[in-house]
This record gives C-alpha cells, structure tokens and sequence, in this order.
C-alpha cells in the first residue's frame, strides 16, 4: 500500500474538487500495485482503494465492519435524516425493512405514471429552445417518485416554484464540502434555509395525504396502497414517514437523472450509436400508446446503451465507508500491494468504482471509451467490476424501477424528437458544438457525480 506524504493532501483533494477533477487525481492515485493507498488528512487517515477484492469485503463479506458511520450521519442527516442513507445496524435495517416492499418493485401503474411525466416533458421540451437537461430531468425524475410514492406529485416539470429542488442541491453543495472535511465538517453547519424548506415540504405531504379524496376510486386505491399510505397505515410515526419519503426522493431522483443526462449527452456526441438506437425503439413501440414492461425489455441495444452510459459515468464515482471496529482489508498492503490492510475503527475507506470502471486491466485498452457495443458478446457486467448501483446488502433498493424510468424517458424523447443538439455558451450566446472538435465534459462531485457544466440541449422534432 502506498503513503500519500505531505501536507497538502488535503488542499490538493480540495483543489480537485474545485476543479471537478476528482475522478481523475483518484484514477491516477489508485495506480500503485494493490490498487490501495493511505491518505493523511487534518486528525484523521483515509484509506482509497478500487482493489475489487477490498470492495467486495466491504459491500458484502466483512458488511457489518464497515458503514455509514457517526460523522457522515451528523453531516447528511440534515438534508436525508435518519434514513436508509444516513443510518447503521437495527436503525438502518429497520429502515430498509419500511421500503423493501414497494421500493424493490416495480407496480403495472408506475408504468403509467411515467408515462404521464414523460409526455410532460416532451411538452416543455416541444418549444424550439435549448433547455438545462439535468435540470429538467430532475425535476422529471422527482415528479415521478413522488406520484408513485405518495400519490400526489410535485408537478416541478410544469410549476415555477422549484424551492424543493433548490433546496436539495444547496443541502448537497454544502454537504459535500463538509464530509470532506470529516470530523471537522460535521462541527459545521448545514444550510438551515433549505432545512427548513425540506421540512416545510415533508409536513405538507403528511398533511395534505387523503387517498378517501381522490378524483377517482382507481386513485383512490392507488395512493392507499402507495409507500406512505401502507406505512401510515400500519401507524408508523410521523417523523419515520418522513425518513421514508426522503430517502426516496433523494435517492429516486439522483441517479435517473444523471444517467439519462448522461446518456443523451453520449448519443449527441455519438451520432451513429444514436441513429442505431433510435431505429430499434421506432421499429419496437408505437408512439401513441403506453410502453408496457415486455417491450422496454425487448429492447437489446436501449440495454447496452444504458449499461454503457452506467460504466462511463456512474452516478455514484466515489463511495464512503466508515470502520465500524477494529478490522482489515483482505489484499492491497506492504510493498507488492498483496498484504492484508490494518483498518482502526473510525477509518473512512474511500471505495472507487469510477476508477474500477475504467480500469484498463478490466475493460480493455478503450475503457475510457463509450461504446455500448462492448456489451455484444455479454450483457450482464461481472458483479465485482461493474457497481452502478452498489453492491450487497446497502445496493440501492429502487435499482430496478430507476433503469425502467431511464429507458422509458430515452424511448419517449428519441420517438418525439428527430433532431437533438448540443450547445455551450461562447461570448455570452448559446452556439451549437461541434461534436468532433468539443473536448469531453468534467464530471462534479456533489453528493453524486454529474456533468461539471450544463449540458444545454435543444430538440426539435
């Protein structure tokens, strides 16, 4: 195992970070033999790895050494309270346990909720203009998991006021900087502002939740049966209803934004890969009607572009872990990087799945390379060097009904639209990119990983 040595590593994480080149000083760092090094900070070690065999350890085999710990718990909790996200042991189990049965599935009517976003999002992409496409992806994305979770939307695809996602993007902005800083980080504060308007928000769910007064008795039945009708059915607490219902915004908005980001981002670079793409969906679906399961899954090529774009940039590039005890990590020590790793409780373990990702002893001499045709001869990634939505007990719960959104938002925008274009600002205008000549996007570390600048696209049909 290597020893990072100096005092600036910890300026030179920060400066990565301000530079949304942290994926790349991990990539390069993690180049030592036994893929592991040790990094002093400010009253604290970490240790960074993208060795397969430490992260297996520590997402499934060795699961309860390592979690989220006390100081990410203290800096998260203020934008994700004690949920799924933030929690260890009986707490988070206890969590897990609220979600499993509707999160871990997909319902025939999250069909049709998606679809009624989806064509609201081709509206507002309908007017000619280019448009911030994480942003509305976002905004698609959290109108989605709410319907579907509690029945009622928050419709920010179609509203001005857009509070609630501002306020989500300040807790992770300002949260990042903190868990940085660990120990020190958790002292500080978060922004009570947009505490205060999440709170604000989770109170009016709860009071405004009433399925007996639904326009009909499909949705009536509908919002009974939804996440926060069966739990507040069952009698939960009200501040654990709240727990629940922003773990699944937090965690059901991210990553289907950022992959269909992503995604669009990567065929308008590629126009071949989208030309092929497109053919298969206008040949599969008939745009008038409502895409049901068995097509979304009979499409091959929508699958590998998707595990593709899920490689190229996976929506969590860097994941934490905090040693719960005293322990070690099975290889990555000593001089040839194959000696077990001696772990003190406390330790933060920096697990790098962008970097496994891109790992030319992996996925060859073109791993930085999009292309979804590396997935021909094998469409199911290797569980150990493929970790788009964790691994193990903590994998995400709603992985699947994340991958059908993605699939059906990039069915419903290549069937609407014939044209899509990719624009950047220069002196002062947006102008259109040349795609051949354009360097590739930076990726921001916040929270998530997601493209360092807007990815301005226009669509016309």
């Amino acid at each position: 195992m290597l020893l990072v040595i100096g005092f600036g590593v910890l300026l030179r994480m920060l400066r990565n970070l301000r530079q949304n080149t942290v994926l790349e000083w991990s990539n390069e760092t993690l180049n030592v033999p036994g893929r592991t090094v040790e990094l002093p900070l400010v009253g604290t070690n970490m240790i960074m790895t993208d060795n397969v065999d430490n992260i297996r350890a520590i997402m499934t085999t060795q699961f309860e050494h390592f979690g989220k710990g006390d100081t990410y718990r203290k800096i998260w909790s203020s934008l994700m309270r004690n949920s799924v996200l933030t929690t260890d042991g009986q707490a988070w189990q206890d969590n897990r346990n609220h979600l499993v049965a509707h999160v871990a599935k997909i319902r025939p009517t999250d069909y049709a909720v998606t679809e009624r976003h989806s064509q609201s999002l081709v509206k507002v992409l309908s007017d000619g203009q280019p448009h911030d496409t994480l942003d509305l992806l976002n905004r698609f994305a959290i109108d989605v998991v709410s319907d579907i979770f509690y029945g009622t939307s928050t419709n920010t695809l179609v509203s001005n006021d857009q509070s609630l996602r501002d306020a989500i993007q300040q807790h992770k902005d300002r949260n990042t900087w903190r868990n940085l800083l660990s120990g020190l980080g958790a002292l500080l504060p978060p922004n009570v502002k947009a505490c205060e308007t999440i709170d604000s928000y989770l109170d009016g769910v709860l009071r405004n939740f009433s399925p007996e007064q639904s326009e009909s008795l499909e949705e009536r039945d509908r919002k009974a049966s939804s996440l926060l009708g069966d739990l507040a059915a069952q009698g939960v607490a009200q501040s654990i209803l709240k727990d629940q219902i922003i773990s699944v915004i937090v965690g059901g908005r991210d990553s289907v934004a950022i992959i269909t980001t992503w995604a669009l981002y990567e065929l308008v670079r590629h126009p071949e890969i989208l030309h092929e793409l497109r053919k298969e969906i206008s040949a599969g679906i008939d745009p008038s009607t409502p895409i049901n399961p068995a097509q979304i899954e009979s499409f091959v090529f929508l699958n590998r572009v998707v595990l593709e774009t899920m490689r190229v940039h996976t929506s969590v590039g860097i994941n934490v872990r905090t040693a719960l005890r005293d322990t070690s990590l099975p290889t990555g020590g000593g001089a040839d990087g194959t000696s077990p790793v001696g772990i003190l409780a406390g330790t933060n373990v920096i697990m790098g799945l962008d970097s496994v990702h891109h790992r030319k002893d992996i996925y060859g001499p073109d791993a930085n390379v999009f292309d979804p045709h590396r997935w021909d001869s094998n469409s199911k990634p290797d569980t150990w060097t493929y970790y788009p939505f964790n691994r193990g007990p903590r994998s995400c719960l709603g992985k699947n009904l994340a991958i059908m959104k993605v699939k059906y938002a990039l069915c419903r925008l290549l069937q609407a639209f014939s044209v899509i274009e990719w624009l950047k600002k220069a002196d002062g205008k947006l102008v259109v990119v040349d795609v051949d000549k354009e360097p590739a996007m930076k990726t921001k570390m916040a929270f998530n990983t997601k493209p360092a600048d807007i990815v301005w696209l226009r669509f016309a049909k």
